[in-house]
Parts: C-alpha cells; sequence; structure tokens
C-alpha cells in the first residue's frame, strides 16, 4: 500500500497537534504521523484517530530520532510546546506548585 508523502506533526498528542491530526486525518489517509518524546503517548492517539495514522517518537535532543521521524515526510507541522509559548511571551508558566503572590 502506498501511503504517500507522510504529514509529521510534532507535539502530535498535545492539545494542538490533537486538533490538528484530527482535522487533517480524514483527509488525508495513511498520511498524518504523529510525533512526541512519549512513543507510547503517540500509538495511542494514532489508534483513537484511525484512517492510517501513524505514530513516532522524536526527540530534538536526539538526532537519530529526528532523522528516522522524518523518513517519508514531504510536510511538518511543529505544534508549539507550553515552554516555548511562556518564554516568547515573556510569562512564567504555571506549575502545580505554583503559588500566586501578594
Amino acid at each position: 500500500m502506498s501511503r504517500g508523502i507522510g504529514i509529521l506533526i510534532t507535539g502530535g498528542y498535545g492539545t494542538v497537534g490533537r486538533r490538528v491530526a484530527a482535522y487533517l486525518a480524514p483527509g488525508y489517509p495513511d498520511r498524518v504521523v504523529v510525533a512526541g518524546r512519549s512513543d507510547e503517548r503517540a500509538a495511542r492517539l494514532a489508534a483513537e484517530l484511525g484512517h492510517g495514522v501513524r505514530a513516532r517518537r522524536v526527540d530534538v535532543g536526539d538526532p537519530d530520532s529526528v532523522e528516522v521521524a522524518l523518513e517519508g515526510v514531504g510536510l511538518v507541522v511543529i505544534g508549539p510546546s507550553r515552554t516555548s509559548c511562556a518564554r516568547r511571551s515573556g510569562v512564567g508558566w504555571p506549575t502545580r506548585t505554583s503559588r500566586p503572590t501578594s
């Protein structure tokens, strides 16, 4: 079976990546690939979405995983991470242990 050119969504099981994958999967069957540092979470979402969505592990700190994740991929959608959004906005990201300051 020819899958065509893959569409890799990094941060694919996060809030934004999940929505992008769910939107694209029916229109691009067997082409959507959700990816993140956890191959288990990516695989769970791929199974949940159906339409031939595949899962891959990718971690920018591991160049080999990036190379493998890009195999057969023609388009990469980069999902925003909470950390990068917080840094760019200049606002610290709250954690469960954060307490409001007076």
